[in-house]
């Protein structure tokens, strides 16, 4: 038993140091982005899909392609997004530091620290984990909605605000259409031309959304961003998203039920150092 508390002794400060480093790298980052950094794989993501966008701009000759050119990732990470990367960063640092030093030399204050946040970040992932699988609708509800406030200001390929460039950009990488389907822009984007340019019949969807890439931007050339062509995405972009996050969760709870079973363990190791000490404190008292 002696040896197996002491592998599991190790275990801990080794998964704490990987946590550690994984902080540590996500801090750089997230000051990286805040600062405006050139990072290449961002750079080479948005030139990937600036190009689409832009050489669909020139095809239909809707739109101007200096507002692509004015949308960077590097400026949207910056901002919110950086401040929460940098808030993680910080929160795993300290949490990892107490575990590691807690584990290592025993400091009780590290230990308390650390139990008391695993404590808190346990039950937070089991509140979501719950939800998840009996009120899935309710926190799916909540986010479509805000997916869809956010379709309120969609411009199309004419369009320049970050919301409308914002949309373009997710749905050409994901390859996906709208919060659950291409309609959503129908029912939500109040502000979109269904018939930009030299176009007089109205498109059900956006032309990003369209599989194949219109070879013109006359009323012909945009066919396939109208229902009757059944040439566009047709899987909204939650569900796209919902998914892949979901592909990784079953490595994430197994994650979770391990350190679990690890603080227990811990937990229980604690306890018995005190049977010596009161022994020891009984035979000076002569009892």
């Amino acid at each position: 038993m002696d040896s197996f508390t002491k592998g599991l002794k190790f275990f801990i400060v080794a998964l704490n140091f990987i946590l550690l480093f994984g902080s540590i790298v996500l801090l750089v980052f997230g000051i990286l982005f805040h600062t405006g950094a050139k990072l290449d794989f961002i750079e080479a993501l948005e030139t990937k899909t600036k190009d689409n966008i832009r050489d669909l701009i020139t095809t239909t000759g809707i739109g101007d392609v200096d507002n692509i050119d004015r949308f960077s990732f590097t400026q949207l990470l910056g901002g919110w997004i950086a401040h929460s990367m940098i808030g993680v960063a910080l929160c795993m640092f300290v949490l990892s530091f107490s575990g590691c030093c807690g584990a290592w030399y025993k400091v009780r204050i590290f230990l308390l620290i650390y139990i008391i946040v695993q404590s808190i970040i346990m039950f937070v992932e089991v509140l979501i984990l719950v939800l998840m699988f009996t009120v899935p609708i309710t926190i799916q509800g909540q986010i479509k909605r805000e997916m869809d406030f956010t379709i309120a200001d969609f411009q199309g390929l004419a369009g320049n605000n970050d919301r409308t460039l914002g949309w373009m950009f997710l749905m050409d990488y994901y390859e996906c259409c709208g919060t659950e389907t291409y309609k959503d822009f129908q029912n939500e984007a109040t502000v979109w031309d269904r018939t930009p340019g030299s176009i007089s019949t109205m498109i059900d969807a956006p032309l990003i959304c369209c599989k194949t890439i219109p070879i013109g931007g006359a009323d012909n050339d945009v066919g396939c961003a109208r229902e009757a062509s059944k040439d566009i995405y047709t899987e909204g972009c939650f569900d796209v998203i919902w998914n892949k996050v979901l592909e990784k969760s079953m490595y994430t709870y197994v994650v979770i039920g391990n350190v679990f079973l690890l603080q227990r363990c811990k937990r229980k190791k604690k306890v018995r150092p005190l049977k010596p000490i009161l022994k020891k404190t009984k035979d000076n008292n002569g009892y």
